[in-house]
Formats: C-alpha cells, structure tokens, sequence
C-alpha cells in the first residue's frame, strides 16, 4: 500500500488582501514601558486634564460626523516634531 505524502509549508505566512499590518516600535512593548502606569482607585481623582485628555482621544474621535483619514497619525506626528523641536533624525 502507498503513502500519501504530506504536504509540505514552506514556512510563509498567508495574509489576506484586505488585512492591515501595524509596525510597533520596540519602546511600545518594552517592559519598562508596559510597567510605566499608575491606577486611580476613584474617579474622582482624575483632573480636568485627565478629563480633557480623555475626551481628545476616545471621545472626540468617535463623534466626529466626518473623521479624515490619518487624523491620529498626522496629530501624532505633529506632536513629536513639536517635542523634539521640528528636528526630524533620519
């Protein structure tokens, strides 16, 4: 009797057209970065900042009639060309 033989992987991973792949820098998933947080045990002691910060980044996005493409990539970019003083290290 004859064995059929297995089929082989060549070890590549299938992606589908429509599946989008996100880059995370390694600092994103670093332990010193995932054990950097603080809990705040009632809301309450949040501030207004807090709050307002919140509200910029799950509110806002959420509510918009028309959200422009990028809209967080571009404000993220923006925000670190603003803290590193418009340099950009290439």
């Amino acid at each position: 009797m004859r064995r059929r033989a297995e089929p082989r992987h060549d070890g590549r991973a299938k992606v589908e057209a429509d599946a989008k792949v996100q880059p995370i820098p390694r600092h994103a998933y670093d332990d010193t970065t995932l054990n950097n947080y603080e809990l705040v045990p009632n809301l309450t002691q949040l501030t207004p900042e807090d709050w307002d910060d919140y509200y910029d980044t799950v509110v806002r996005p959420h509510v918009q009639d028309v959200r422009p493409r990028g809209q967080y990539a571009a404000a993220a970019r923006k925000r670190r060309a603003a803290e590193e003083g418009g340099r950009r290290e290439v």
